[in-house]
């Protein structure tokens, strides 16, 4: 955020920018009002939410568990109702599993559906910026807001709005390729009515798809 100090756990990175992030500024233009900054692992690289120098946020509903993480602060602010939403991180999960550590909806944008402009990065090409709400439509309408091309940033990507189709369509193999491989190592086993001294023999046969259902 603009002329607030961003430390990813290292003094030698520790910086102010002069613009908020893309997503931070689509917030505050449409009336967001930024409560304050939230803690994660150090330089996002985290799924526990304990890695971090300035201490660490216990699971909302049982201190002695994880919040999960990297997005710990923000999980935590969100489940505690001290925002309505925060934003998080998600390069592998860093938004979606303490949101799911503190029965939150952790949204993970499409890739380039949301501008990365002004996020510190974890891994340029994969990096998401998430959000941490209590529902749905929550997460639905912060979409809404943010979802929007950055010229700035090589990964976003213009949204295209499609609505999906009335009529659902389920593919189904041809009969004659309903099987499993014939080789000897991707045969199935299935247990036999054989008896042996150990039990139930398992016999090694083809199966066809249509009996597993």
């Amino acid at each position: 955020m603009r002329d607030c100090q961003r430390r990813p756990h290292a003094r030698s990175f520790a910086s102010t920018p002069a613009k908020s992030a893309f997503v931070v500024q689509r917030l505050i233009d449409a009336g967001a009002i930024p409560i304050g900054k939230t803690n994660l692992d150090q330089f996002a690289t985290g799924l526990n939410g304990t890695r971090s120098p300035y201490g660490f946020p216990c699971n909302f509903y049982n201190p002695a568990y994880i919040s999960g993480g990297s997005s710990s602060g923000s999980a935590i602010a969100v489940a505690a109702g001290l925002v309505d939403f925060a934003l998080g991180t998600d390069t592998a999960g860093s938004g979606r599993v303490p949101a799911a550590f503190n029965n939150l909806v952790g949204f993970k944008p499409t890739r380039g559906s949301w501008s990365t402009g002004g996020l510190v990065p974890a891994c340029r090409s994969l990096d998401c910026i998430t959000v941490l709400t209590k529902s749905l439509s929550e997460a639905e309408e912060i979409n809404t807001v943010v979802r929007n091309f950055d010229p700035d940033d090589p990964y976003s990507r213009r949204a295209v709005d499609s609505a999906l189709p009335t009529l659902r369509r389920i593919g189904v193999l041809p009969d004659n390729e309903r099987e499993f491989s014939v080789t000897t190592n991707m045969l199935v086993s299935t247990p036999s009515a054989v008896s042996t001294g150990c039990g139930t023999r398992m016999e090694r046969k083809r199966v066809r798809l249509s009996t597993l259902s």
